[in-house]
This record gives structure tokens, C-alpha cells and sequence, in this order.
């Protein structure tokens, strides 16, 4: 049976500001911060290493990003490998959060001991590192706050790690801005390593999520396990038990491409908001102010109110600025229309970001929020839907404005079969 978001709930705004008051919502502020400084280095290590090439360099940029793209085919051994001694001392979540923060500070230690001559084969074999210990710490994480988090403080938890990541990236920054030698100083590498060290007090003090047990998940693993060990032996029944079933039990749930469909087009609403000139401060301010009044509303009404009250704000915004753009108005009225969008980015991030936690069964948190994850982050980094717009349009704008009106329209339409779906299981026998 689907998992399918909580019911919804009804208290006024002032009390929905409760979804931020809570211990572990506080926990998520240096989690988040661990999870955003690593990318630092991972987003810059293409301009240490320029004199590779501005081709070579980019190269390099995208080969280690891709990595990340592809973290559900490891997240699995995060949720079901136990690690020696860790785990009978710590549990589950934070043992494997200790030995992900441990190999993420090790890895920004290796990119500090490159020499920037090396070749473009010696950055990319020691970058590889921070990459895959900064993508199993991002998936650790964030099995880590669905676990930990009521189901209806999961927009909150989401508005308040998504801010402490940015600050992570922006504290790495500032180390290596303030750093005489920038990118070449060994020191700035131990001192922003050592901002991790949050991460390994949380690890070693913070709560262990109470472990759930689900008769249907074991029974499916057990069926699983049996007909491959039949056909491969005992590895083949392992592997499957430990690697294939996280991932397989998504997709024997019924109506699974239209969530997936659901949640691809949503995210085509919310677009790319650097392309629309998100880097100005205000636009992120807004953006932040959209992300907390989306926790509020998930708080008092669930993940799909707060769905449709943000992909009609997209909707909007997204026509009126095709509109305003092809009628060359006065920017006034797309500056609106631009905060208005950024409102929307803010708001539509979080709700969307809570209804993929409340998907994840209990037993497979980490895989299959990377699972949803990976194919999020694998459609912008490819964008090939959005060319087929881009071209017709005339220019990169106009087609970003029209594939996120698109996006809407169709994912307002997937939400209202999947909302009903949703009443039919809560009245259901």
C-alpha cells in the first residue's frame, strides 16, 4: 500500500509558528550546516585548478557533480549494513552519520594535499572522495530528519536545513576569502574541515530515531531473498535483501509513475532560479520568508495544501512573467512578478520536499529520498525536456517561463488525482 502524506490538520497562524518550536528542529541547523560546507569544495574545485583548462576544468566540475546524481545505488548499505561496534553504541542513523562526517572531513583534507600542477586524472581520482562522502553524508542526513521529525514538522525541518545549508558553503568562503594563499592555504582546508566537527557532536550526543518495525517490508525481503537465492546462491539473496529491495518497493506501489511524474513536473514549476537572477538579496530573502510560511502551512495543513497553495503561486507568476516578457512591459511589473516567483520557489521547495519525506518508507528512508533526489537533481543537470523549449521561444528565458507554466499546470493536475487517491486510503476499509 502507498505511503500517503499525513491528514490534514487545522489551527490558526499564530499557533502553526509551533512548527518551529521544537528540539529537533533546532538539531537541524548544524546538520544542515555539515551538509553544505563539503559542496563548497566541490563546486570550487574547477577554479583551483583552472590552469587545466577552461574545458578541462568544467570537465572535471561535471564528472564530480554526476557522482552525486547517482547516490541510490549506494544509499541502500546506509540503511541496511550495520557498521562494527558504531552501530551497538550509537544505532542506525548516527553511527553511519559519524563515519560519513569523519571520511567527509578526511576528503577536504586530500583536496588540501593536491598539488594544483597535478594532472586532470589525479584531481578527479582525489576528488573523488569528498564527493562520495559528501553524497552519503547528504543522504544520512536527510534519513536522519525524516526519522527524527513528526511527519508534520517535516516542512519546518526542510525550510530551516535548507537555510543552514547555504550557510555552510558561505562559511567555507569566508575562511578561504580571509586566507592570504585562497584555495592553495593547507590551513584553510583544516579549518573548514573542522567546522565539521558539529556534525560529530550530534553523532555521538544527539537522539537515535526510534526504529520501526514493518511486518510487510521483512516478509517482502524474506520472498525477495529466497527466489534469488535459488537462481544466485547466498550472495545473490544479500545483495538483493540489502541493495535491490529499498529501491523495488517503490515501484510495486500503485500509481508510482504518476507520484514520480507528480514530482519531475513540480520541480520543472519551480524551475532554475539562478536563470531568473535569484542572486540578488532580496530574492532570497523572499525566497527564505516563502520557505517558512510553507513549514507554517504543512504544520496546520498538510504537504498537499501546501502543494496547490504554491504551484498556483508558480502558475501565476510563471505566465505573468512570459506574458510581461514577450509584451516588453515595464520591469516593474516583472520585478512583482519575479518576487512573486521567488515567494513561490520558497514555498513550493519545502511542501514539495515534505511530500517526497512522507513517501519514504521507515525501513528505506535514506535510498529512496535519494532515490527522489538523484532524479530530481538528474533532470536539471540534463535538462533535455526544457530545450525543447528553449529553441521555439527564442531564448533561454522565454523557455524557462514557458516549461514552468507547463510544469504547473500538469503537476496541478497530477495533485489533484493523487489528492483523491489520499481521501479514498483514509476512508478506506
Amino acid at each position: 500500500m502507498e505511503a500517503a502524506p499525513p491528514p490534514a490538520r487545522r489551527l490558526g497562524f499564530l499557533r502553526s509558528a509551533r512548527a518551529f518550536w521544537h528540539l529537533h528542529i533546532a538539531l537541524m541547523l548544524p546538520l544542515g550546516f555539515c551538509m553544505g560546507v563539503p559542496w563548497f569544495w566541490v563546486i570550487h574545485i574547477p577554479v583551483r585548478f583552472s590552469h587545466l583548462g577552461m574545458e578541462s576544468s568544467s570537465l572535471v566540475g561535471i564528472a564530480l557533480v554526476s557522482v552525486s546524481t547517482v547516490s541510490f545505488f549506494w544509499a541502500p548499505a546506509l540503511d541496511r549494513l550495520p557498521l562494527p561496534w558504531l552501530t551497538s553504541r550509537l544505532g542506525r542513523r548516527r553511527s553511519w552519520m559519524f563515519i560519513t562526517t569523519v571520511a567527509s572531513m578526511a576528503g577536504i583534507l586530500i583536496l588540501g594535499v593536491i598539488d594544483p600542477s597535478a594532472g586532470l586524472w589525479t584531481v578527479l581520482l582525489l576528488g573523488f572522495p569528498v564527493v562520495f562522502a559528501s553524497s552519503c553524508l547528504s543522504a544520512v542526513v536527510n534519513a536522519y530528519r525524516i526519522e527524527i521529525l513528526e511527519e508534520d514538522r517535516y516542512g519546518a525541518g526542510d525550510a530551516v536545513t535548507g537555510l543552514a545549508t547555504g550557510l555552510g558553503p558561505m562559511a567555507a568562503g569566508l575562511i578561504a576569502a580571509a586566507s592570504d594563499n585562497g584555495y592553495d592555504g593547507a590551513i584553510v582546508y583544516v579549518a573548514v574541515s573542522a567546522l565539521l566537527l558539529v556534525g560529530i557532536v550530534i553523532a555521538l550526543l544527539g537522539p537515535e530515531p526510534a526504529c520501526v518495525d514493518e511486518p510487510d517490508t521483512a516478509a517482502r525481503e524474506r520472498r525477495l531473498s529466497d527466489k534469488a537465492a535459488r537462481l544466485g546462491g547466498a550472495a545473490a539473496a544479500w545483495f538483493c535483501r540489502v541493495f535491490v529491495a529499498p529501491l523495488t518497493e517503490f515501484f510495486i506501489r500503485p500509481g508510482w509513475p504518476a507520484v514520480l511524474a507528480f514530482i519531475l513536473l513540480y520541480k520543472l514549476g519551480l524551475g532554475s532560479t539562478e536563470l531568473l537572477g535569484n542572486d540578488k538579496p532580496a530574492l532570497h530573502f523572499v525566497s527564505l520568508a516563502g520557505a517558512i510560511l510553507g513549514g507554517m502551512v504543512i504544520y496546520s495543513r498538510g504537504p498537499l495544501p501546501g502543494l496547490l497553495v504554491a504551484g498556483s503561486m508558480l502558475l501565476l507568476s510563471n505566465s505573468a512573467l512570459l506574458a510581461f516578457h514577450l509584451a516588453s512591459l515595464e520591469p516593474v511589473w516583472s520585478g512583482l512578478a519575479l518576487l512573486t516567483r521567488a515567494f513561490g520557489d520558497g514555498f513550493g521547495a519545502v511542501a514539495l520536499a515534505a511530500y517526497m519525506m512522507c513517501l519514504c518508507r521507515p525501513s528505506y528512508t535514506a535510498t529512496q529520498f535519494a532515490l527522489f533526489s538523484s532524479v530530481i537533481v538528474l533532470f536539471q543537470f540534463y535538462p533535455g525536456p526544457l530545450s525543447l523549449f528553449v529553441e521555439p521561444m527564442g531564448g533561454l528565458r522565454e523557455g524557462l517561463f514557458l516549461s514552468g507554466t507547463l510544469g504547473c499546470l500538469l503537476s496541478l493536475l497530477l495533485l489533484r488525482v493523487l489528492w483523491k487517491r489520499q481521501q479514498e486510503e483514509e476512508t478506506g476499509p
